[in-house]
């Protein structure tokens, strides 16, 4: 008999079955195996390089700020819990769970699809860390465990209704033209957004490459002109640098930078994002939100 049947034996009855060398079903079992690891393998690396379309960041980001709130908050609830926690899994992804409609609970209904939002597009922003994909398991929280099956509605499904409300989803619909199936109209909708990549410094380069004065170091400036600094840079995000190209470069200490088309340096690329970045050498800023004079941004190959 085939070696893959084998487990379906009582065990009492194993040890006289004869397994065959070479079975047919043997070979299609291990083929599909190793088809469902490369399937598995390629969704994990086209996950990492994933983007929400660019409606989604204008959208989110002045709930931005209200979004890291709400990650902190789930963040935090899972710290606690797993501190001495004997109670599993399911212990902690309740408290997190609890923490973060506690959270979206304390805003107006009609302001609820805004938070969702903007913790979307603050996790989104992130881009991918460490190889990882990005972990956006906040916003695709399942609801409470009924008693008998299934769950309660959760944020998931708010989520869902939230990029509905925005037109990044279409309306769910069911068919039987081939068996029942929900699934959601497409809407029009636009083709990803690029690449989230952070740019470190940006506030420090600006101030060098307009100023009287170049600084060495950021701790170089004084406080009343690097709070101005960093203020242009909030003020550039929403217009100038929008649609601006950058030119990616490795420095000799093997870090990756981003150049204007001046040639002057525009910011550090964090290294969690530098293998993402040179990836092409010209890009254009396609969206970018200010933090502490850096530049998350959203970077779209412009060649």
């Amino acid at each position: 008999m085939p070696e893959a049947l084998l487990e379906r034996l009582p065990e009492w009855l194993r040890a006289q079955a004869v397994v065959a060398e070479s079975h047919w079903l043997d070979r299609l079992t291990a083929a599909m195996e190793m088809h469902k690891g490369q399937y598995w393998a390629d969704v994990e690396a086209l996950a990492t390089e994933a983007c929400p379309p660019l409606e989604l960041f204008e959208h989110g980001r002045d709930w931005l700020h209200i979004g890291k709130e709400m990650r902190q908050a789930y963040s935090r609830a899972i710290r606690q819990t797993s501190n001495g926690n004997n109670g599993g899994d399911d212990t902690v992804f309740a408290a997190a769970r609890a923490a973060s409609e506690a959270f979206l609970n304390q805003w107006p209904a009609d302001k609820r699809h805004n938070v969702l939002i903007g913790a979307a597009a603050y996790l989104y922003a992130q881009g991918a860390q460490n190889g990882e994909p990005v972990r956006d398991a906040l916003i695709w929280q399942l609801g409470e465990k009924r008693e008998g099956s299934g769950r309660e509605p959760g944020i998931a499904q708010s989520m869902l209704a939230a990029l509905r409300q925005i037109s990044l989803l279409g309306e769910p619909v069911w068919t039987n033209a081939a068996g029942a199936l929900l699934y959601y109209r497409e809407a029009n909708c636009p083709k990803c957004a690029g690449v989230p990549v952070r740019l470190n410094g940006v506030w420090l380069n600006l101030l060098n490459a307009t100023g009287k004065c170049r600084y060495a170091r950021m701790s170089d400036v004084p406080p009343a002109e690097r709070a101005q600094a960093k203020a242009r840079i909030a003020d550039f995000v929403q217009d100038k640098f929008r649609g601006m190209t950058l030119f990616t470069e490795v420095t000799d200490n093997n870090r990756v930078i981003t150049r204007t088309p001046q040639g002057n340096l525009f910011g550090y690329v964090q290294r969690d994002h530098e293998l993402h970045a040179v990836r092409y050498d010209q890009w254009r800023i396609a969206w970018a939100h200010a933090i502490d004079g850096n530049v998350l941004a959203v970077l779209e190959p412009a060649v």
